[in-house]
């Protein structure tokens, strides 16, 4: 049921926990560091290319959501993700070959829950192109497809991360179902970080 709270600031909330753990993951912090060496920054960059390509998978194989209107830009965006991962392999740079099975979401809820989580996720890969760019810039190029298309989206869901709460209508949305899908995405985002600093220890 809904809990009165508007659904962005509910989902917002109940993610912060999770959203700092992954953030302070060795792998992806390694991405924050000042001048940050190019292989260590792509072996976090693989956590979230692989992260979204899956999971953008799961949200198209469930049937749910279909509807809403950011689906054709997460399909486009889990394809140029792919694009990377298939440029990183083809140099020896990918490191699993087996990642973790991504979550099952069962209900439309959890599938919203997990189409916000993801659309949300242009504020990181602004700042991330823009850090790839300006520290390595032709070196990593071939590499970032998958921000750069994280750029290409409306200026209407540009204003702030994760506000834009389109199609279905967030009366239609249980609020705890929504969140179970959006922490079990960055749940799947932090296996693959793990998965991905195992590999390389």
């Amino acid at each position: 049921m809904s809990t009165g709270v508007d659904l962005a600031s509910f989902l917002r909330e109940g993610t912060k926990t999770a959203h700092n753990e992954l953030e302070e993951k060795n792998i992806l912090k390694s991405m924050r560091a000042t001048h940050p060496d190019l292989k260590a920054w792509l072996l976090g960059y693989q956590t979230i290319a692989v992260g979204y390509q899956h999971m953008a998978g799961v949200i198209c194989a469930s049937g749910f959501c279909k509807n809403d209107s950011r689906i054709p830009d997460i399909v486009a965006t889990a394809d140029a993700y792919k694009r990377d991962i298939d440029a990183l392999s083809a140099e020896g740079l990918a490191v699993l070959d087996e990642p973790p099975a991504p979550p099952a979401l069962t209900s439309p809820s959890q599938t919203f829950g997990a189409v916000w989580c993801l659309n949300g996720s242009r504020y990181g890969a602004r700042i991330l192109l823009a850090t790839a760019e300006r520290e390595f810039g032709a070196q990593a190029s071939r590499y970032l497809s998958g921000l750069r298309q994280q750029q290409t989206t409306p200026p209407k869901q540009k204003k702030r991360r994760n506000t834009a709460v389109p199609d279905p209508s967030p009366q239609d949305i249980e609020h705890a179902e929504a969140l179970k899908g959006a922490q079990a995405t960055f749940a799947y985002f932090t296996e693959i970080a793990d998965a991905i600093w195992r590999v390389k220890q």
